[in-house]
């Protein structure tokens, strides 16, 4: 399946309402999922089969590389 620069931007939003974004539960489980895990949802399931069905190991990656380069520039404005 492919995906768009939006749904992967939708994604990093989310996880960076997070008090603390690169320590949050969310991203631990994207950086699972970019290296092809599932993720046991607690009830269950899956949360790679329930919410990104059919998305690539690209896509968690994508998001992961977009989170921490916004990351360090919030660091750097805060330096600042």
């Amino acid at each position: 399946m492919t995906y768009t620069r939006y749904q992967v931007l939708e994604l990093v939003e989310k996880v960076l309402l997070h008090k603390r974004p690169l320590a949050s539960g969310t991203f631990r489980d994207l950086e699972f999922m970019a290296e092809g895990d599932r993720c046991d949802d607690g009830m269950g399931g899956y949360l790679r089969d329930t919410y990104y069905p059919g998305l690539p190991d690209s896509f968690f990656q994508e998001v992961i590389s977009e989170v921490r380069m916004r990351m360090e520039l919030r660091q750097a404005q805060q330096r600042q």
